[in-house]
């Protein structure tokens, strides 16, 4: 692939503003594609307002455009037709398979042949947007994470029909961007959210079973991570995160997703019966903030009350699953944050582990990639190396002893080799 000219970004949520400020000051001209005449020109105002008040790129980088004016280097239009010039189109709309089909396979009229269409999908099937286009291998996943001025790396999600020489490319495009690739196998989309659902859904655990508050799981979670699941979870916020287990898999096809959403239809399905991993199930907290209103932070409500934006816990009756548990779980007061910093460290190396068995990663992409996204001193399998086979292989027995068999998952040698 040359170098590419013009980009094209389709979408201009959260995401799509900051993949929009990352291109712009790696002085790359972008057009972005919005719904309407209206909500291109409230996206540019927005962009010029928020440009001008925070003009310094972060620390340690090179704006290459710092000295000429912004207006030179993107425009906004509602017009999929200036898309025409683009080498590469990123599409960022909301997670919908119907509305991310349509709209590929429109623009996919309008660019060359040589054009590449990427999506920055977290949830939906690669192959199933790919499926309705002429030219399926010069597609695949392209998923940043946010906030990008902290994650430096880029998912390249490819399809069962993705060229080798695609990949290649977005790989040396991504180094260019300053960020790190990780390739893997549609997961469905990505495959790293998919690990981190492990590490959400454990934590949900633990408030469900009475253990402990939000603020005393993060504070736990920040022994070994960058951040908590709780506050994740606020930041993600629970449509969100909802809407992306609704795409997940059915029973029989592989994922690396562990929960699946309960249908409103069918209220006495098992989690295993949905697709879901042996040994979890769905946290119904997860529901209940959704039906009372708790969105996440933005929403000033979640796992979290905000109180002028700062982060309170809730009563304690608001989280424990009573129906399931009847009474809360009795861990000694010194032991608490222990127990739960070692239940939530391990989730993350399940999933690690889940995945890598699967085949939708290498050793070394999972290590890079779980690394950099939870801030991680050193990576899951890195660690793992280290610890060695037998304390490892014995830390996930002594976990399917006291949690159940969520935690029984295979060791693949070349973690260890």
């Amino acid at each position: 692939m040359k170098t590419p000219t013009l980009i094209g970004l389709i979408g201009y949520g959260k995401m799509g503003h900051a993949i929009l400020t990352l291109l712009r000051r790696k002085g790359y001209a972008v057009t972005v594609l919005c719904r309407s005449a209206e909500k291109a020109r409230e996206a540019e105002r927005t962009f010029v307002r928020k440009s001008r008040r925070t003009p310094k790129t972060a620390a340690g980088s090179e704006d290459r455009n710092a000295s000429e004016p912004i207006e030179t280097h993107y425009r906004f239009t509602h017009d999929p037709l200036e898309l025409k010039e683009a080498s590469i189109v990123v599409e960022t709309i909301t997670e919908s398979l119907s509305l991310k089909q349509e709209l590929l396979r429109r623009v996919e009229g309008i660019v060359s042949e040589e054009a590449l269409l990427v999506s920055n999908t977290s949830s939906i099937s690669i192959n199933a947007m790919a499926s309705v286009l002429r030219r399926p291998e010069r597609f695949c996943g392209l998923h940043f994470f946010y906030p990008l001025v902290l994650v430096h790396v880029v998912e390249i999600v490819t399809g069962e029909q993705t060229s080798r020489e695609v990949v290649e490319d977005l790989k040396a495009w991504v180094s260019l961007l300053g960020k790190e690739p990780v390739v893997v196998r549609d997961g469905p989309g990505s495959v790293l959210n998919g690990i981190l659902v492990h590490y959400y859904a454990e934590g949900a655990y633990l408030l469900e079973e009475g253990v402990g508050m939000p603020s005393q799981v993060d504070r736990a979670a920040r022994r070994h991570f960058y951040v908590g699941p709780c506050e994740s979870i606020d930041t993600i916020g629970i449509e969100l995160f909802l809407e992306g287990l609704k795409n997940a898999p059915p029973p029989g096809s592989p994922s690396v997703v562990p929960i699946r959403l309960i249908p409103e239809d069918r209220p006495e399905a098992t989690n295993e019966e949905l697709g879901g991993r042996k040994g979890y199930y769905f946290p119904p907290l997860l529901t209940r903030l959704r039906q009372d209103g708790r969105f996440g932070k933005p929403a000033g409500r979640g796992l979290y009350l905000y109180a002028n934006g700062r982060p309170v816990d809730d009563a304690p009756a608001y989280y424990f699953n009573a129906p399931r548990y009847g009474t809360r779980r009795c861990v000694a007061p010194e032991a608490v944050e222990d127990h739960m910093a070692h239940r939530l460290f391990f989730s993350v190396l399940n999933g690690t582990l889940w995945a890598m068995s699967q085949g939708f990663l290498t050793p070394n992409q999972a290590d890079l990639g779980v690394r950099e996204i939870l801030q991680m001193p050193q990576g899951p399998v890195q660690w793992m190396r280290h610890a060695g086979r037998a304390a490892v292989a014995s830390a996930f027995q002594d976990l399917v002893r006291t949690e159940g068999p969520r935690f029984d998952v295979s060791l693949p040698p070349e973690v260890f080799s």
